[in-house]
């Protein structure tokens, strides 16, 4: 369908919704709304959904899918009819089972596909596709794959050791622990698989996803990567990086690639630092049964990268001490290496692999190392000097990755390597390794943000896991005990009665697009309300538990400043929700999606829709029993009416507070990128004090009339918050936040004060940060003000 015709705002690009919300698509980043009552193009997919799909697959490029295609039939048959028997795995993209090709005797791995899990199509088809072209020792073996109707099944090679998870953070009571000789070899091995997707495959690929969970092992404990459904091809020609929706696994995700969205294998070198953190030390990357200080592994981490006489303490207790000190001490200076904050500090993964053979023998020594056949086209720099491709330059940049790790391991210092002349060894020189973060503009974009916690959300361990009970029958109807004790009181509409709102779903009433699906306008034929109707896709960004969440938030949440739920429907594989109709479309179509002739908001309706929207969130922290944290505050999700009042929309996302004692919740981090606080990121820690972040950031685009993350500015401005900080610092510069569009046209007490209240809530720790209660208090002072203002002019 065509896009309606806008004036693009400040390098604004067209729209296209996003996949799965869990898992991102290797498609370029574009910038994704959930739904703003505005048409945006629907993006083709590489698989329709009939019975056609294993052809659609083909068709995408018929040679270069490689590996086998399985009916359904021969699946069931090998893994006797996907028994509980067999099965040996679980997790949020479905299920993992043991199973026998009745052909040709092999075992294999059999991964069955939950159609509302965590994988969806485009996820599937680039697994296939990846694993078809990418072949090496420290990489899982792709057999081939099922695509008959609506069932996706990939079938691996069978891993019989599982994952170094399980031998790393899930040890049985019996289990012995891993010593440290097959520690250093399952990292060398991870780290060689990584080796080849960055510098043989050819365009490069950035893995996107690598963690304990899935490094599989084989019977000798040679380490080789799985699941390659993130995986992504690497920049290519001019290029520094690819620009993506960002997602991955939380605690793995290198910091930059969380902030910009802007992916390089830079950003794979830092989680497998962290998978080296998890080898040395025994610990997860996110563990939340230890307390606040220790649960995020690299932060706990970080201050003995800092003392080189402390590494000893971050050895695994259950190591015993039974490792060589100066082996370890160059382990932990490998780990920090890779986990420098700064994408350019890092080494590259080859300079790892050189640096973990030296390890090899226990000692730290270096040991000779077999001469590649093709060795890798790019001069290595040592010092001021080019060392050639020949066996002597291979050699020399050993030695100085031997001695850089040992530099290392007894510095402070942590940001060289591999780095020292080939004529004075001895002399330490920095250089920052060149890497692919120049920046580069990509295209504006709401970065869903999506990452689960290691320990509660695993995609595949091949270890046996209870199937969440489903809050949806076998016929998809909502079966909860809420339903049962009529919690849920929106209206249930049947499919028909929403159709016939619709027009059947024609194209003349669609308002708006986006992840989750498409909203049409309607009018219900016995009331004659007009409503907005959202229809859910059902492989989109929403599943059956946020349908769920969102039905029964809004059913028992009632307050003029969120959007009135009138029902939903649950018929068959249909899922729609029905909401009042808010006529003039979201804040961001009128402060960030100017039309040409739209008026920019004027001062005093930016601070009515700020004082509304936090009205609505002070309703949901301290009125609604339990409280509710919304975890998806943004100007898309401000939905206006006639008069400009603010009502908060969209609650798929939204939590129940923390209850008694506790202080947070903890949940897979979820949300929009650009608005989610800075400690949510990093500890999936949840509290109300998270929105008032979020909040913050909506304040400060209304403010500045500024996207919150908008690429098409100069690095230093393509963040709103980083850009805003300095002036925060001095009040002075106020208004130089000021949106250009309102003229001047502002009383600058009240704008100063509007600053002030955002750079309160924007505040780095959370404890500084004011409740929303406050915040309400002080815009409304402005408010009145203004007033007074107005009836003294």
């Amino acid at each position: 369908m065509e896009k309606a015709t806008k004036k693009n705002r400040r390098g604004q690009l067209p729209l296209s919704p996003p996949q799965r919300e869990h898992q991102f698509t290797p498609a370029p980043a574009v910038e994704i709304r959930q739904e703003n009552h505005k048409p945006i193009a629907r993006p083709e997919s590489n698989i329709n959904y009939n019975s056609k799909d294993t052809a659609a697959i083909r068709e995408v490029d018929n040679k270069n899918i490689a590996a086998q295609t399985f009916a359904f039939r021969e699946l069931a048959t090998a893994t006797k009819n996907f028994r509980r028997e067999c099965l040996i795995g679980e997790g949020g993209f479905g299920r993992v089972y043991k199973g026998k090709i009745e052909k040709s005797g092999q075992v294999v791995a059999v991964k069955q596909l939950d159609r509302n899990g965590l994988q969806g199509n485009r996820e599937f088809l680039v697994e296939v596709l990846m694993l078809s072209l990418l072949h090496h020792h420290n990489l899982v073996n792709l057999i081939g794959y099922c695509a008959d109707g609506d069932q996706r099944l990939l079938v691996y090679e069978y891993m019989p050791m599982g994952s170094l998870e399980d031998h790393l953070l899930d040890l049985s009571p019996k289990q012995k622990p891993l010593d440290w000789a097959t520690r250093m070899k399952i990292a060398l091995g991870a780290a060689k698989g990584l080796e080849y997707l960055h510098d043989t495959a050819s365009p490069p690929v950035i893995y996107r996803d690598l963690k304990s969970s899935n490094i599989l092992l084989d019977n000798f404990f040679n380490a080789k990567l799985s699941d390659f459904g993130l995986a992504k091809l690497g920049p290519v020609g001019d290029k520094s990086h690819v620009s993506s929706r960002v997602m991955g696994t939380y605690g793995y995700c290198a910091p930059e690639y969380q902030r910009t969205g802007q992916l390089t294998v830079k950003s794979d070198v830092y989680s497998f630092g962290v998978v080296l953190l998890e080898l040395i030390s025994g610990r997860r990357a996110i563990d939340t049964t230890k307390s606040n200080e220790e649960q995020n592994l690299v932060a706990w981490a970080q201050p003995v990268f800092k003392e080189p006489s402390r590494f000893p303490e971050l050895a695994d207790p259950l190591l015993r001490g039974e490792f060589p000190v100066r082996c370890l001490n160059q382990a932990v200076a490998v780990a920090a290496m890779c986990l420098q904050e700064e994408a350019a500090a890092r080494p590259l993964i080859s300079d790892v692999v050189s640096a973990l053979n030296f390890l090899g023998d226990g000692e730290g020594m270096p040991a000779p190392l077999p001469v590649p056949p093709q060795p890798n086209e790019e001069s290595v720099k040592t010092g001021d000097k080019e060392t050639c491709q020949d066996e002597e330059g291979i050699r020399a940049r050993q030695r100085a990755v031997a001695e850089a790790i040992e530099w290392g391991a007894n510095s402070r210092d942590m940001s060289c390597f591999a780095c020292f002349s080939s004529e004075d060894k001895k002399e330490a020189k920095r250089d920052r390794l060149r890497d692919q973060e120049s920046a580069s503009p990509h295209r504006n974009e709401h970065h869903r943000v999506a990452a689960s916690p290691p320990r509660e959300t695993r995609q595949e361990n091949y270890n046996n896991r209870e199937a969440p009970e489903s809050n949806i029958d076998d016929n998809n109807n909502i079966t909860t005990k809420e339903a049962h004790n009529n919690q849920i009181a929106a209206q249930s509409f049947a499919f028909r009665e929403l159709a016939a709102a619709t027009k059947n779903f024609r194209q003349e009433s669609l308002i708006g697009e986006g992840g989750f699906g498409r909203v049409y306008k309607g009018k219900l034929e016995k009331s004659g309300q007009v409503v907005a109707v959202k229809q859910l896709d059902r492989n989109g960004l929403q599943g059956n538990e946020e349908f769920l969440n969102e039905v029964l938030m809004l059913s028992n949440l009632h307050h003029h400043n969120l959007v009135n739920l009138i029902g939903y429907c649950a018929d068959g594989e249909q899922r729609l929700l029905v909401y009042e109709y808010m006529p003039l479309g979201s804040l961001e179509d009128h402060l960030l999606e100017l039309s040409t002739h739209t008026k920019p908001l004027d001062w005093f309706t930016r601070m009515k829709i700020a004082l509304g929207a936090a009205k609505g969130l002070q309703y949901l922290h301290e009125e609604a029993d339990p409280p509710v944290i919304y975890r998806d505050l943004k100007s898309s999700n401000i939905l206006l009416d006639n008069f400009f009042n603010a009502k908060l929309s969209d609650f798929g996302l939204a939590k129940l507070g923390p209850l008694g004692e506790k202080s947070h919740v903890s949940s897979r981090v979820m949300g929009t990128y650009g608005y989610c606080a800075p400690e949510y990121q990093r500890t999936g820690q949840l509290t109300a004090k998270s929105d008032i972040y979020s909040f913050g950031v909506v304040l400060l685009e209304l403010v500045t009339g500024r996207r919150a993350i908008d690429t098409s500015r100069s690095t230093e401005e393509e963040n709103l918050i980083t850009w805003a900080q300095p002036i925060f610092r001095d009040p002075s510069r106020y208004p130089e936040l000021a949106d250009p569009l309102l003229d001047g046209n502002f009383p600058t007490r009240s704008l100063n004060e509007a600053v002030a209240v955002a750079s309160m809530c924007l505040q780095e720790e959370a404890s500084a940060r004011p409740l929303i209660g406050d915040v309400v208090n002080a815009l409304s002072f402005i408010e009145e003000e203004q007033d007074i203002g107005s009836s003294s002019d």
